[in-house]
């Protein structure tokens, strides 16, 4: 459970109504100073994941489906509202409906149906709702949100794909499981995006009251670039313009990286959608080597991050993945 902590809600809307009067036509909400607001590691982990940059954009006909930088900024503007945080605020330090550990995807979907079910301008109807026809299920449908009588079917994902051979084909970028690949994901999202107009979906959803105006993905996450092309980095055809990117390297490479220009820290898969760390749940890399305990821990790939402690967190400047030597052989 995250620690109770005590928060000033007027402090935190005097200072969220600051930054919306000093909002400007070009302005856009930063994600930093917007965690700065924030005490509860929970609500710290909401906020990063909602206001973070999605993947793919949709300036194409291939990805015209998925919430691209509008969306996403919308969605950045409208964590300033001062009633959303506090109840955010709120949430972060009672911890009700969410906890610190579980599978990596899980939690993304939670804290995603969290978001919605805070902010007053959103109405979650059903999450993870099983469709079922006749005689069949037809799938899941993620998210079901209404805002201003408009009605969203939303499937979700958060993934972490490294670039192999500089290339900007999907099939090229390729998670720490080599059978994940992001033209594999891309293809899963089309057919689960199309399942609310099958006819027997629409006829379970007319049976449950509710409907469909719109269909969408989010996927949100990283993307990695191998360390020696990051001088000139090659995203995937039709990433996003702001997606959040890294950079990975094989075992046998990991003493190039590791500097001590700074401080070296490793994270548990739980907790890779954060970019701040309470020192309890980081692993401390004082030198190269110090990553192998971590091997002999059975991992498959490693998350690790330059850092810096403020004096009650750790926060990120830098993210990489570290993968076996054979990587991604097995695909």
């Amino acid at each position: 459970m995250v620690a109770s902590v005590r928060i000033d809600s007027r402090n935190l809307t005097a200072k969220i109504a600051f930054l919306l009067m000093e909002k400007r036509t070009s302005w856009t909400p930063n994600l930093h100073e917007l965690l700065d607001q924030l005490e509860s590691t929970a609500a710290k982990e909401l906020v990063q994941t909602v206001g973070s940059a999605p993947l793919m954009s949709n300036q194409s006909e291939e990805t015209s489906f998925h919430w691209g930088e509008s969306a996403n900024e919308e969605m950045l503007a409208s964590l300033c509202d001062s009633e959303a945080m506090q109840r955010v605020a709120a949430w972060g330090i009672q911890d009700k409906p969410f906890t610190t550990h579980g599978r990596l995807g899980h939690r993304f979907e939670r804290l995603i149906e969290a978001w919605f079910t805070l902010h007053p301008d959103w109405t979650v109807h059903a999450a993870n709702a099983v469709i079922q026809g006749e005689d069949r299920t037809l799938g899941e449908l993620d998210l079901l949100l209404e805002r201003h009588d408009e009605w969203i079917h939303l499937e979700l994902a958060c993934k972490f794909y490294m670039g192999v051979g500089k290339s900007k084909r999907w099939n090229q970028w390729v998670g720490i499981d080599p059978t994940d690949r992001l033209d594999l994901k891309l293809k899963t999202f089309q057919r689960q995006v199309q399942l609310s107009k099958l006819s027997e979906a629409a006829e379970w959803l007319v049976d449950c009251g509710w409907r469909v105006d719109k269909q969408h993905c989010w996927m949100k996450g990283w993307f990695f670039h191998h360390f020696s092309e990051l001088s000139q980095p090659v995203p995937p055809q039709f990433a996003s313009q702001k997606y959040p990117s890294g950079w990975w390297s094989h075992a046998r490479d990991w003493s190039m990286v590791w500097s001590k220009a700074g401080e070296w820290i490793a994270l548990q898969p739980e907790h890779w959608l954060r970019t701040r760390h309470p020192a309890k749940d980081i692993h401390l890399l004082e030198s190269p080597t110090a990553i192998d305990k971590l091997w002999n821990m059975g991992r498959s790939g490693i998350m690790v991050c330059l850092a810096s402690w403020n004096g009650q967190e750790w926060v990120e400047s830098s993210r990489g993945i570290v993968v076996p030597n054979a990587w991604p052989a097995s695909r």
